[in-house]
This record gives structure tokens, sequence and C-alpha cells, in this order.
């Protein structure tokens, strides 16, 4: 019986192995046949590997924990690590599965079309990288993903300016989920992904709002900054407090759309220059802590500028920008976990633009290398005002992810 999950359907190679024992799929393999294998695992597993499409060591212990997981044996009665018959038929089913689901969620099994051409059966993904001929770019290096953050919500319009625009599908896309922000990520964003791009994972971002995370100011008569004072407690509470909500806020916008709970699932803090809420001072590590306290420091992430370039201003408490590599640096010390908690870097760079970057060369804040987990590498656009006026395409900004961040994302 033919394979029937788009994922495989059509594939020789795996049409053979799900038939014939000679054309088992091995240790040492590699093609675009075993990317496939590898994607159907991480989806449906959670497998912590790499989509190289390379049969390596790592993929080997991923097909066999899943054929552990359902009983698959093979004719000696013991768990392998091949993909033969057997495997080749649960891994095709439960994509099948997967994908229909996914299908069902945009609405009575219909895959959406292009927004305005509601005739069209093909997807979003289908028509603009197949028909209108758009170029696939070269793979990234392995290990790293593409993805983007946007203000404005996630619709058909936007996704397929992206497409258009970066000629490529965003492997994560990341949104708000503070419940009093402007624009927070709602449960038909999620089932308008489910139903054009279920590989696409969502990247989760709280904002604490207001100067929550700032030592106070001291001004003198001409209210200028002449310094600060520090509140343990206070700031503490506050980063504790941040945490909670953000978990709330998490679990909500999860719950909504179907998708469980926070099990494995970085939340990013936002702290950056912001329109709605501006930021000024100087962040307190007192605050990181009483975040990663809140939410554990392996799933309480921080994205915001970790470029030097900002440290003098925010030093004297001026301009819009807040430079958190001093107090992530001096909170890793207050920290009992030796884990460094996740970055997310927005910062200036030379080459901001729509090229994609084939190197990882974010800057880490001072003193702490490799922390970087998501570097932010442009463009960054304005305020939502000026963002909904030139059109969706300039509402998002461009990201790389390393696999240990992209394996923290939320599965949709």
């Amino acid at each position: 019986m033919a394979l029937q999950s788009r994922l495989f359907g059509g594939d020789a190679k795996l049409e053979a192995a799900a038939v014939s024992d000679p054309a088992h799929i091995v240790p040492g393999a590699s093609g675009p046949h075993v990317g496939k294998i590898q994607l159907a695992l991480i989806q449906l597993d959670r497998a912590t590997i790499t989509q190289d499409s390379s049969y390596g060591p790592a993929t080997a212990t991923a097909v066999a924990a899943f054929k552990q997981k359902r009983n698959i044996l093979n004719t000696e009665g013991k768990i392998d690590n091949i993909v033969g018959k057997k495997t080749m038929a649960a891994l095709d089913s439960e994509m099948f599965a997967r994908e229909k689901g996914a299908a069902g969620a945009g609405g009575g099994g219909r895959r959406l079309g292009i927004v305005g051409d509601s005739s069209n059966p093909s997807s979003i993904i289908e028509d603009l990288l197949g028909k209108a001929g758009i170029p696939l770019p070269n793979p990234l290096p392995p290990g790293l993903h593409w993805g983007v953050d946007s203000f404005n919500p996630i619709t058909p319009a936007l996704f397929a300016a992206v497409l258009s625009k970066f000629g490529r599908v965003p492997e994560f896309w990341g949104r708000y989920i503070t419940p009093t922000r402007s624009s927070v990520l709602q449960a038909s964003e999620i089932a308008f992904l489910r139903a054009t791009s279920p590989n696409t994972r969502l990247l989760l971002i709280h904002n604490p709002l207001g100067p929550g995370f700032f030592h106070d100011r001291v001004l003198n008569a001409e209210k200028k900054v002449v310094g600060f004072t520090v509140n343990v407690p206070k700031e503490f509470g506050k980063g504790l407090q941040a945490a909670l909500n953000a978990r709330v806020a998490a679990k909500t916008v999860l719950a909504a759309a179907g998708l469980g709970d926070l099990e494995n699932v970085v939340v990013y803090m936002n702290i950056e220059p912001d329109q709605e809420f501006p930021r000024v001072g100087r962040v307190s590590k007192n605050f990181l802590v009483g975040w990663w306290n809140g939410m554990g420091p392996e799933f309480g992430g921080i994205y915001g500028n970790v470029s030097d370039s900002f440290q003098d201003a925010e030093l004297k408490g001026q301009g819009r920008a807040a430079f958190i590599g001093d107090a992530y640096r001096d909170g890793l010390i207050s920290l009992s976990s030796s884990f460094k908690p996740f970055l997310w870097g927005q910062q200036p760079h030379a080459a901001r633009g729509v090229a994609v970057p084939q190197t990882y060369v974010p800057r880490p804040p001072p003193f702490v290398p490799n922390t970087v987990q998501i570097w932010q590498y442009g463009p960054a656009t304005g305020d939502p005002a000026r963002r909904q006026s030139q059109g969706a395409s300039a509402s998002v900004d461009l990201n790389l992810a390393t696999q240990e961040a992209f394996d923290q994302m939320v599965f949709i």
C-alpha cells in the first residue's frame, strides 16, 4: 500500500522501505529521504536531533526511542535502530493523522489558499514556492534555523508577504503572549499555521510592561539622572511576579489552541526599546534573578539588547535602550544553577537586510560567551503605526536560532 502522508508519499526510497526488507533505511544513509524521517521524529516524538539528512548516531538513537515507545520489534523480538516496514508504517500513519488534524484545524479540512482566492486549493507554501517559481535558498548550516517575529498578528497576508519577500518558510515565528499588550497571539493564528505551515514553531514572548526591570533612578533638580537606588526585595519580587504572569499567559494561549502545557518550552522576557512602554534605566540583576527563579533558569529566556554599544546610554538612564549584558552577567553569579539561561540578542549589525546569514555571529554580553541562542540580525522596524502604514512585509524582524533554542519552541 502506498504511503499516505504528504511528507512521505511519493518518495521512492521511503515507498520501497515500506514494502521491501532489502530497502530498509539504516544508519549511515543520507539524502532527502533521511531528512523526512528526521522531520517526522522531531514532529511526532520531539526528538532533539538536527534535520541534516544524515542518518548518524543521534538519528539512530531517536529511531530506537520511537520504536521503543511503540513496541516495534524486529524478527528477533528486539528494538533496533533501522527504519523497516513496520517503522515506516508507523511513521507514515502518525504523520498522516497529524497532517489531517492540522488541515481540519483550518476549517472543514480545506487547506487555506491565498487570501482573496478561496477557490484555490493550494496552500500558501505550495503556491508561492511552487507556481510562483520562488527558488528555495540554500539550506542553512546544520544546527541553525531561520524565523521571524512580529508585532502584527500572523495572517494569510503577512505570511504570504514573508514568503514573497524572503523566499523561504519561517521555521519559527515569535509572538507576544501578554494579555495587556495591544497585539497578542490568538488561537486563530495558531490554527492558521497548523493549516498552512504545521512545521513552523512558535516562539513565545512575554512583555512585563513598564519600568519594572530597572533600578529606581535618582534625578537632580534639572531632572537629569545622577544615580540609581537598589532595592533587592522589590526588584526580585517584580521579576518573580513577571514569571508568574508569563506562565499564566503562556498556559492560557496554549490551552486556547489545544496545545497543552509548557513542558520544555522557553518563554522570552522582552527587554528592548518599545513604543508603547518606553524603557529607560539600568537593568536590575535582581529582577532577572527573580524571573529565573519563577520560570526556572532553563525556561526563563531574555530578549533584548546585548551589544555594549547600548551600555553608555543605559548606565546614564538615557535614551530608550536597555542593555542587559552587565545585569545578565551579575545575575548569573547569584543563581544557584550552573545553567546559563538563553539570550535572544537584538543588536546593531552592519549587514542588516533581507539576506539570510550563513554564519552565526551575534555579539554576546561582556564576559559571558556562548549565551546568545537566538540572534535577531535585522531588519528591526519602527513603531506599530509605521509598521502598519508600510504594509505587512515591513512588520517582521529576522532571526537565526541555534538547535538548542529551536528544540524548546512550541510544536503546533
